[in-house]
């Protein structure tokens, strides 16, 4: 009992039931409370995952955000390519019909620009190319001896500012066959043709018995690598241009050489253009001064540019009657 009480007194019992005899059958010891388990840390906040519901709900809020556009030109270059791409890529029946059904409305639009593009080609005389070159068969025939005449007639006088330097050889059968060819066209326009021997002998053939030997100073000036070869020379001796190397015709010399009359400023614009079988009538001529227009008047009034335009073709070529859209716009 000693040991017993000193036991108790310490604190330090055994666990052993008969080393615990004192405390009786009916002993009774409250169980100890059970420690509290301890709160877990909150975890950090994260963004709910999509669901189905949820994607649902996002493609019915696009649906409801989207808006209806124009099908122009502009979106048609836009779009057109990618709808040929997804029908290429994936070619269903759903995507290619898609595709050629865009495609179609396309092909309308350019079906009615083209069908307003004849009325306007047609009832406007500024913008209508029968007037540059006919294309009724007995109209262009006309046409094709009015120009050969007026290119006579400019070349006539052509003939009293400029001539001919013919440069040749002998033994050349080109030669042969020119020399005749110009001398037709000096009895026919009174030009006046040097005939030039560039190896000293006159032509077999007889022509031009007053020809004159290059010593070889005039084949070096002009740079002669061919015969025949046929030089413009102004009168007095101040311009020399080649318009000939090689068998020429008589009316390609002619139409050579007005054309390198207009260049050189012998003769004018107007003459030029009447020996041409396609009429030259230009509406903006950045050579003569620069069209300026004003941007904002441009894109508001569709008659702005056009009248203004007219009016210079006007000036230019003659009166023309007025359309009635052009009439409204004065109004």
């Amino acid at each position: 009992l000693s040991a017993t009480a000193a036991d108790i007194a310490d604190g330090s019992s055994s666990t052993s039931f008969y080393n615990r005899k004192s405390e009786g059958w009916f002993w009774y010891e409250p169980e100890p409370e059970p420690k509290p388990e301890p709160k877990p840390e909150p975890k950090p906040e994260s963004k709910p995952e999509l669901t189905i519901s949820s994607q649902s709900s996002k493609n019915t809020d696009i649906k409801k955000e989207s808006k209806e556009v124009e099908v122009n030109v502009a979106w048609l270059r836009e779009n057109l390519p990618k709808l040929r791409d997804a029908a290429i890529d994936n070619p269903t029946y759903e995507n290619v019909r898609r595709y050629f059904y865009t495609q179609r409305v396309m092909m309308d639009k350019a079906s009615k620009f083209a069908s307003v593009s004849t009325e306007v080609s047609k009832f406007e005389t500024a913008l209508d190319e029968t007037l540059r070159r006919p294309d009724n068969q007995v109209a262009l025939n006309v046409s094709k001896i009015d120009a050969k005449t007026n290119r006579k007639q400019v070349f006539n006088n052509l003939s009293k500012k400029a001539g001919f330097f013919f440069l040749y050889s002998s033994n050349c059968s080109y030669c042969l066959q020119q020399a005749p060819l110009l001398a037709n066209l000096q009895r026919d326009t009174g030009i006046d043709v040097l005939a030039v021997s560039l190896d000293g002998k006159p032509l077999p053939n007889g022509l031009f018995p007053d020809y004159v030997t290059d010593p070889g100073t005039l084949r070096e000036r002009l740079k002669v690598m061919v015969t025949p070869t046929i030089y413009l020379v102004k009168k007095d001796g101040s311009e020399f241009h080649n318009v000939a190397a090689g068998l020429t015709s008589i009316d390609e010399l002619m139409r050579r050489s007005v054309m390198l009359a207009n260049k050189q400023g012998w003769i004018t614009d107007k003459e030029y253009n009447t020996t041409k079988e396609v009429k030259e009538i230009l509406l903006a001529d950045d050579t003569k001064g620069k069209l300026m227009v004003d941007e904002e008047q441009l894109y508001n009034d569709p008659n702005y540019l056009a009248d203004k335009l007219r009016l210079k073709f006007q000036q230019n070529y003659g009166k023309l009657p007025q359309t009635s859209t052009s009439m409204a716009s004065q109004q």
